[in-house]
């Protein structure tokens, strides 16, 4: 296919809900496939699993983050390797599944599920975790401590904060920061100069440097606010699976 036709390829955004196992409920979740996407192709595609913010849900990504036109356009031009998104619903209460129920949910619902569905890839190198606020915290929790999971951590607008994100959820890359460097392929901070978290952001930059954990660390004009966190998508996800 030439350049000039493949240019006006779209992409798809789906919205199929699936059952957890974890929560036993039906669950909300949306799914980006990028333009051309083949289920029959030889090599599955890397996959990000990317998080909202609270309040918020699955949706939020498609309807406020501009994420189908941000993505078609940087395949388009091939400003980014082709992946699969898949937006979960993040919420899950605390109270009914415990403090690390969200990371149960993800990584023994939501994966599962996406890969039986989708022509996605099983190895950490081939999956990514992000989020921004919320979602954000949770990426820290969930992708410093699962390595085996996700070779890729991206997080906006948040940090380390007791009762969000704390020193004890990542107590295992603390204890073999030299682990973390040799399977982290990419570790990418960013957050608005006026959010509310740039404390805990900076917190979190000051954890990664006393162990010579390596960072993308950004700070940018703007507040805790969706022109940040679609300029965070923009920036980022050219970096992902190269």
């Amino acid at each position: 296919m030439s350049g000039a036709s493949s240019y006006h390829l779209t992409g798809a955004v789906n919205a199929p809900p699936y059952r957890s196992s974890v929560l036993g409920a039906m669950r909300g979740i949306h799914v980006y496939t990028p333009p051309g996407y083949d289920p029959k192709r030889a090599r599955p595609y890397p996959v990000l699993y990317l998080l909202h913010g609270e309040p918020g849900d699955d949706s939020n990504w498609v309807r406020w983050g501009n994420l189908q036109a941000t993505l078609d356009r940087q395949n388009a031009v091939g400003e980014c390797e082709p992946f699969v998104v898949v937006m979960p619903d993040c919420a899950v209460p605390r109270r009914r599944s415990g403090p690390r129920g969200f990371e149960r949910e993800l990584v023994r619902s939501v994966l599962p599920w996406a890969e039986s569905r989708y022509h996605v890839r099983r190895d950490s190198a081939g999956r990514a975790l992000a989020g921004f606020s919320m979602g954000g915290f949770q990426s820290i929790a969930v992708g410093l401590s699962r390595l085996d999971k996700f070779a890729s951590t991206v997080v906006f607008s948040a940090g380390l904060r007791p009762g969000f994100a704390s020193e004890a959820d990542i107590a295992s890359a603390a204890r073999d920061p030299l682990a973390v460097r040799s399977r982290l392929r990419l570790l990418y901070v960013r957050i608005g100069r006026r959010d509310f978290f740039l404390p805990d952001a900076c917190r979190f930059r000051g954890w990664l440097v006393r162990r010579h954990i390596p960072c993308i660390y950004q700070e940018v004009e703007g507040g805790h606010e969706w022109p940040v966190w679609q300029g965070c998508l923009e920036d980022f996800t050219p970096r992902l699976f190269r």
